[in-house]
Parts: structure tokens; sequence; C-alpha cells
């Protein structure tokens, strides 16, 4: 996962640096802003959280140690003069859930289907790692709704306030389960059931460099009835460096 999101890092800065005489570089708007008009902001992100599932089936508990993180690059489209906007661009983002369980895959005897599901380890049954891991390239969307900066009465610029509610569209670019235990450690990486698009709605708001960061899978984890029902979603903090 690393090795991922390092490669994605340099990749968000490295393309708009190779963009920069291009067109993106002189695009100021849908309309042409005046000078007292909202800056091109919020380009190049990460957001830092918090990874779980929603219903998780009974007997299933979330680590508070399931972290995740997101880099993004987005080209900010502001309405002219106007506080909202939009945005849109790419990013990689990692999912780490620490879990108590184990997904058994099979075929369902009735309708032939392959399915995965999850269930706890039997009582008993020791471990020091347990987590799932997935990445995905994703194309975020987001309405942009954000305060001018304006001094105050000591002529400090503060702000500005921002609220971006979006949508995100994602592909699995790598999935794997991680268990280490005293007889050493493993990975699994078969998961033929896994839907490998994803789609949810995000938000942020925040004020300044810093905002709350949601995301709520509206498909789930896997893409057969028969599989356990998982719903993604993420909470935590956005850095916004420009």
């Amino acid at each position: 996962m690393k090795r991922l999101l390092i490669i994605a890092f340099f990749v968000c800065i490295s393309v708009p640096a190779l963009q920069a005489q291009g067109i993106f570089h002189y695009y100021t708007g849908l309309i042409l802003p005046d000078k007292d008009a909202p800056m091109r902001t919020d380009r190049l992100g990460v957001d830092l959280y918090y990874n779980s599932w929603m219903e998780t089936p009974q007997g299933i508990k979330i680590s508070p140690r399931s972290i995740g993180v997101n880099v993004f690059r987005i080209y900010d489209i502001p309405f002219g003069h106007s506080p909202i906007g939009i945005g849109i661009g790419y990013a990689l983002s990692s999912h780490n859930v620490h879990h108590n369980g184990q997904f058994i895959m099979g075929v369902d005897s009735v309708s032939g289907n392959e399915f995965t599901r999850l269930e706890p380890y039997p009582s008993g049954y020791s471990y020091r790692k347990n987590k799932l891991s997935i990445n995905y390239f994703e194309i975020p969307f987001e309405l942009r709704f954000r305060s001018k900066k304006k001094p105050n009465k000591n002529g400090i610029v503060r702000g500005p306030f921002r609220f971006y509610p979006g949508f995100k569209v994602g592909y699995l670019a790598n999935i794997h389960t991680s268990r280490k235990n005293d007889q050493g450690k493993f990975k699994e990486y078969n998961f033929n059931v896994l839907d490998r698009f994803r789609y949810g709605a995000t938000i942020r708001i925040g004020y300044g460099k810093f905002a709350l960061y949601g995301f709520y899978s509206l498909n789930n984890l896997f893409k057969n009835k028969e599989s356990t029902v998982l719903q993604p979603f993420s909470v935590g903090i956005s850095f916004l460096t420009f």
C-alpha cells in the first residue's frame, strides 16, 4: 500500500506540472471572473480516514486501527465571481479494515453462483493481525460552495468556509487479505466475486486548509446476492494543500 500511495502522490503533483503551460493553466472558469472572484483552490489534497462497513454480520468487530488514505487531484472550476463552482479530477484511495472475521468462499447449491461470506473466527483462534486491504482508482466530482476570503479587523485573511458535497466512481486496483499468527504471515488475493466498480456519495465541510470528510458507498463490496452485504463507509479529515 505504501509504495502505491507514494506513486500516486508523485503522479498527482507531476501531471499538473506537465500541464502548466496547457489550457488548464489559463482556464479561470466558465465565466470570466473579476478581481473579487474566488481563486481556483483545493486542487491537490489528502484525505485520512477511518474505514468500516455498515451493518456488519453478527460477531464481527472492526478495529479502530482501520485507517485509509486518499490522494486526489481536482480541477477547480468556479462560476465567474460566484462562490459556487464544481470540481472534477482523479484520485487513488487505499482502504484497510482490521477485523476479527474470515472470508469464506463457495458456490450456492441452488443458484450455482459463487459467493463470499464474512464470519467470525472460531472462539480461541489467536492472531496478531487480520485485515482486508483494497485500493481504487477513482474519479471524484464535487459541487463547491465556499465563502470569499476577507481580512478581519487586524488585517489577517482567514478562511474560507467550504461545503463540498460530491460523488465519486472507483475501479478496483487491487485487493488482498493479510493475516499474521504464530505460524507466520499469509496473504490471499482470490476474490472473483468482488464488484470491481464502486460508487458513492462524498462530503467535505471545513474552514481554511482543513475539512471533515465522509464517504458512503452506494453498492455492496461483493456483486453476488448470496454474498455478505458489506457497504463501506469512511469518516476522517482532509488536508487541502492549494
